[in-house]
C-alpha cells in the first residue's frame, strides 16, 4: 500500500509493503511486513507477523508480535515487541519507552537512540495445578451424571414398554 490512506486499514496477506501516509489505526496479519522508508503513520500500528522490517515514521504507538523485528524508523511513541528476535539498528529513533516480551536475541546498535525505557518481560508459564486438574475430573463426573440421569428420565416408559414386549419383567 502507497499514496494516502485517510482511515484505519486492517491488511490481512503474506506479504504486506506499507509505504504511505496512514491517518487511521493499521491491524496487519501477514507473514512478512516491511514499513518503507516513505512510510508515516500518525495513529497506533499493531502487527502480527513472522517478519518485521520498520523504516517509516510512526507518531504513536508501535505493537507488534511476531519472530523476527528488525527497526530502522523513527517512532514517537512506545514500542512494544513480543519477538524471539530483535534488531535495533544504528538509525533507529524511539521516543518512547521499548518494551521486549520472550526476547532471546536482542541486538541494539551504539548509534540507535532509545529516549525512554528499555524494559524485557518473561510471560510467566502457566502453573499446572493439580486441584484444578481434580475439579474438572469431578465436572466432567458430574455432567455425565446429570446427563445420565435426564436420560433415564426421558427414556423410562420406553425401556419399560421394550422389555415388557421382549417377555422380560
Amino acid at each position: 500500500f502507497s499514496g494516502e490512506i485517510g482511515h484505519s486499514l486492517g491488511v490481512f496477506c503474506q506479504k504486506a509493503y506499507l509505504d504511505g501516509v496512514f491517518s487511521g489505526s493499521v491491524y496487519s496479519f501477514a507473514e512478512t511486513v516491511e514499513i518503507g522508508s516513505e512510510a508515516e503513520f500518525k495513529r497506533d500500528i499493531t502487527i502480527f507477523c513472522e517478519r518485521l522490517f520498520f523504516e517509516g515514521r510512526a507518531m504513536a504507538n508501535l505493537k507488534a508480535q511476531c519472530e523476527t523485528a528488525v527497526v530502522s524508523g523513527a517512532i514517537v511513541g512506545d514500542v512494544y515487541l513480543n519477538a524471539r528476535k530483535v534488531e535495533i539498528l544504528e538509525t533507529a529513533s524511539i521516543e518512547g519507552d521499548l518494551i521486549l516480551t520472550d526476547v532471546v536475541d536482542f541486538v541494539i546498535e551504539d548509534e540507535s537512540v532509545v529516549a525512554g525505557e528499555v524494559i524485557q518481560k518473561k510471560t510467566p508459564a502457566e502453573k499446572s495445578s493439580g486441584s484444578s486438574n481434580v475439579m474438572w475430573l469431578v465436572y466432567i463426573v458430574l455432567a455425565f451424571l446429570v446427563v445420565g440421569v435426564i436420560v433415564m428420565a426421558l427414556f423410562r416408559r420406553h425401556y419399560q414398554l421394550a422389555t415388557a414386549a421382549l417377555g422380560g419383567s
